[in-house]
């Protein structure tokens, strides 16, 4: 992708942070945790987040902390070293946010900013890289691709390798539905028509949104089949 930020669904990546047993203290992630990313608002302030291992980074309009996770009596709590004015401690979706003795008010996902404003290329389906098809006398630039654009009113559309598609999505933390997917019956080479058909099917049928500290998005069924996109 273009224009965004490395980042993941907030309520995805807390869970992986806080973990699932609240009734004992929260050790830290191990260090060959997978690293995960957060975009937050907290009031008028938003913030984004980046966890690996047990080391986390904030950034705050044009200043980033470094933190270190600690232990919490539940939830994930990372804390500035010798500095316990500011952390960050999540807790489910949601999280509290201090810096330098500044208490922010409650920081909650925003989901929807992560995906709009850049169209994103399929890199990858159902765990193989995509392959891009020339169409007969077409250039580069006309060539059979995968795409996916995501609208502020609940439209999804894009180029599904040979037809042009469009659906409604719903999103909701990490959870995306995508229905009423339609697209133009154009006949393309058998391969793209393939590609085609692998993507559409994933797409009528995603369940869950992710975006990686690379910057792909990638989209899982409820029975594990997957795209990815950058």
């Amino acid at each position: 992708m273009k224009k965004l930020t490395t980042l993941m669904l907030s309520s995805a990546a807390l869970l992986v942070l806080s973990g699932c047993n609240p009734q004992q203290d929260t050790e830290p992630m191990a260090a060959n945790e997978e690293a995960r990313s957060v975009l937050m608002q907290c009031g008028e302030q938003r913030i984004t987040g980046e966890f690996a291992g047990e080391k986390a980074t904030i950034t705050l309009a044009d200043t980033t902390y470094e933190l270190q996770q600690v232990k919490s009596a539940d939830g994930a709590r990372y804390q500035v070293a010798d500095d316990e004015s500011t952390e960050f401690w999540s807790k489910g979706d949601t999280a509290q946010l201090t810096v330098e003795g500044k208490a922010y008010p409650e920081c909650t996902s925003a989901p929807e900013a992560l995906l709009m404003g850049s169209e994103w290329q399929l890199i990858e389906l159902d765990g193989k890289k995509t392959e891009v098809v020339a169409q007969g006398e077409a250039t580069e630039e006309e060539a059979a691709v995968g795409s996916l654009n995501f609208g502020d009113d609940g439209r999804v559309y894009g180029r599904a390798f040979c037809n042009n598609f469009t659906g409604s999505y719903q999103l909701q933390g990490d959870k995306l539905e995508i229905s009423e997917v339609a697209s133009t019956m154009m006949m393309c080479d058998e391969a793209a028509m393939k590609q085609e058909q692998t993507m559409l099917d994933i797409l009528g049928n995603s369940e869950q949104l992710a975006l990686t500290t690379e910057g792909n998005l990638v989209i899982t069924t409820t029975d594990g089949r997957a795209l990815t996109a950058n």
